[in-house]
């Protein structure tokens, strides 16, 4: 069938205007509405065109309902295979809808597939509305007493449009005034229930699903896959505050020769209600809105649930990516816990917490052995890539790309929130003028070991398992560092070198207050710290969450070893005992510095002595492998001596308090 002009409806056109209060009520079961186009008046609805409404001040409903239907090969200019709207439109153009104008449309067991439209909505096309609901798949009661009733999932597949939303399509529409009108409160929904949108296309945005003007889309235990959108969004596009409730189902294998092959979010809402949606790993989430991130409306219980996500260029270091959303039960869950969940596929960039949110933070690679520094002018501005034998540019963005040294990724870092990433042993030498010889971080940077999470899109790298960072000669001082071994988000992984090494005769390792060396566990002696050679002076900072197979969690100590000062120093692990002292001068293995006494006499202002950290945590001192009674840290001097056998020396005021045994 053809329409003419005026009204759509190439095969079926139901549009009542009744007496105020009455419903409309249409029921279909096992029609084939096929082959019908309605390109000529209005174009709307090749196949089926619903409409309900009514003067401004009136009020009416409509219930339609297809059962075991097929709607195939249809096509119109606007809903190549349904058109449904709700609503009025007044002369002034004002209050565009009625306020009492509902439509509720259920489709069970119903394909719509194979439709066509010249401009939008390939499948299904819902404009305007107040209360406009659709419902595939419907796993509510049915709204008839008739035969066929009970669930039956729908099948939205293969339908296409030359504008937007090759599967489905649906907008409000703002009115002359530039707003939304006032009863449109955005009370459009599509509930998609057990419904596979597959195979759709669209030249336009929103292969599978186009969503805007506060209208609304539920996916649940849906299939959302193998959608093309020649614009944005593979398999959803949403836009002028469009909204997509992510409950269920499965979205994967969409393509987007644009921006978002899953997701394309600009100025829309994409919120999480759990993470039993499955969306692989090529389906990006492109957000190209920074006041709308991600939401979550729920507590993860799906620790493997990843969700690649692409933020914007409007989207800087420090800018929310997720934030926490209500839940049911009135609370907010802390986004930043699910750090796990989220990745950043924008080269450069990296998804880190900042409780409650996850944000973005730049990340810069290191490689002291196969990096390459840039080029800086002398006020310190960058002025070229150096370029290796590969032909490869190494300006930090992936491991292949790597910086060379701390003092160079730091400069590329900026004092943006992110982290450096090493991916290969960082060999320092007091006498190597490029590298700094005091290595500082800002607020919210972290140096930490990469573990082989996936950078720059889909691309895996080999997790470095090796020394991080090497001191060879003369003294690196830290200060207000966070080097971590290992990120909360690797869990289960295990390294085969340590942190920190020294090795070298005159090598030199000073840490200070503001440093934290953690979260490494790996095979090597001195998870922490490994002193081979050389010197390691602690006067404040803290070594902790460090484990180790092999000997000294905290620190494996082969030489000079000096805890204390005028800071407060954290040791959480064994510290290994293990030096053969050379000469007189090095009789002392642990020289413990008394801190400066703080308060009256030689207590802190807590009442506590001052020196080591206050509260009861244990040193415990493993000597050439035989433990040492744990000692509480309160500012007491521990000296050993292994060339004296079966004793320890201490001080008196400690060897009183505690009785040490062994070799």
């Amino acid at each position: 069938n053809k329409t003419g002009g005026g009204e759509g409806g190439g095969g079926l056109s139901f549009s009542p205007e009744n007496d105020n209060n009455t419903t409309s009520k249409l029921y279909c079961q096992e029609v084939r509405i096929e082959n019908n186009k309605a390109l000529s008046g209005s174009g709307r609805g090749g196949g089926v065109y619903l409409v309900s409404r009514v003067g401004y001040d009136r009020q009416q409903k409509m219930v339609a309902e297809f059962v075991d239907c097929t709607i195939t090969g249809n096509s119109a200019k606007d809903g190549g295979g349904v058109y449904a709207f709700a609503g009025y439109h007044t002369p002034n153009n004002v209050n565009a809808y009625s306020p009492q104008t509902t439509m509720s449309v259920s489709f069970r067991g119903t394909t719509v597939s194979d439709n066509h439209a010249t401009q939008n909505g390939g499948g299904l096309y819902m404009y305007r509305g107040h209360r406009n609901n659709i419902l595939m798949g419907a796993a509510f009661e049915p709204m008839f007493d008739k035969a066929g009733g009970g669930y039956k999932p729908s099948d939205l597949n293969h339908n296409t449009a030359e504008g937007d939303g090759g599967g489905v399509y649906m907008t409000t529409s703002y009115n002359a005034q530039g707003t939304l009108p006032v009863f449109t409160a955005a009370d459009m929904r599509l509930y998609l229930n057990d419904t596979p949108v597959s195979g759709n296309e669209a030249v336009g945005s929103g292969g599978g699903v186009y969503v805007a003007n506060k209208a609304k889309v539920y996916m649940n235990n849906a299939e959302v896959s193998g959608n093309l959108a020649r614009t944005n969004g593979g398999g959803f596009a949403a836009e002028k505050g469009g909204e997509i409730y992510v409950s269920q189902g499965l979205v994967g294998k969409n393509q987007a020769l644009g921006k978002g092959n899953g997701f394309y979010m600009m100025d829309a809402d994409l919120k999480l209600v759990n993470n039993y949606t499955y969306i692989d790993e090529n389906d990006e989430i492109y957000l190209d809105d920074i006041e709308h991130p991600i939401i979550m409306h729920t507590s993860f219980t799906k620790k493997n649930s990843v969700y690649n996500v692409y933020p914007g260029d409007q989207y800087v270091p420090g800018s929310i990516v997720v934030k926490p959303g209500n839940m049911s039960d009135g609370t907010n869950p802390d986004a930043s816990q699910y750090l796990r969940n989220f990745y950043s596929i924008r080269p450069g960039t990296v998804i880190d917490r900042l409780k409650p949110y996850l944000i973005l933070g730049r990340i810069v690679f290191l490689d002291g052995e196969n990096g390459l520094d840039p080029v800086f002018n002398p006020d310190g501005t960058l002025n070229h890539y150096q370029t290796d034998a590969d032909g490869i540019e190494h300006n930090g963005s992936t491991p292949e790309r790597a910086l060379k040294t701390f003092k160079a990724s730091k400069a590329m870092l900026g004092t943006a929130p992110g982290s450096v990433y090493v991916c290969g042993t960082v060999h320092y030498r007091q006498d190597n003028e490029a590298e700094d010889d005091v290595w500082t971080l800002g607020e919210k940077q972290y140096l930490r070991r990469y573990c082989g999470f996936k950078v720059a899109a889909d691309t895996t790298y080999p997790a470095f398992t090796g020394d991080m960072f090497v001191v060879e000669q003369g003294e690196l001082t830290l200060e207000n560092l966070n080097v971590e071994g290992s990120y909360k988000a690797d869990d289960g992984f295990t390294a085969a070198g340590s942190v920190f090494v020294t090795n070298g005769e005159t090598a030199k390792l000073t840490i200070k207050d503001g440093v934290a060396v953690k979260d490494n566990v790996t095979t090597a002696n001195g998870a922490g710290v490994r002193i081979e050679n050389g010197e390691v002076l602690m006067t404040g900072g803290e070594i902790s969450g460090n484990s180790t197979t092999g000997k000294g969690n905290a620190i494996y100590q082969g030489d000079r070893l000096t805890l204390g000062g005028h800071e407060t120093v954290k040791l959480v692990g064994d510290v290994y005992l293990a030096a053969e002292p050379r000469d007189r001068y090095r009789r002392s293995i642990i020289r413990a510095a008394r801190g400066r006494r703080r308060g009256r006499g030689n207590r802190n202002g807590n009442g506590q002595r001052a020196g080591f950290r206050p509260g009861g945590r244990l040193l415990r001192l493993r000597l050439r492998g035989k433990p040492l009674r744990r000692a509480r840290y309160r500012g007491v001097s521990v000296r050993a001596d292994p060339r004296r056998s079966a004793k320890a020396f201490l001080p008196a005021h400690f060897a009183a308090r505690y009785h040490v045994r062994g070799g």
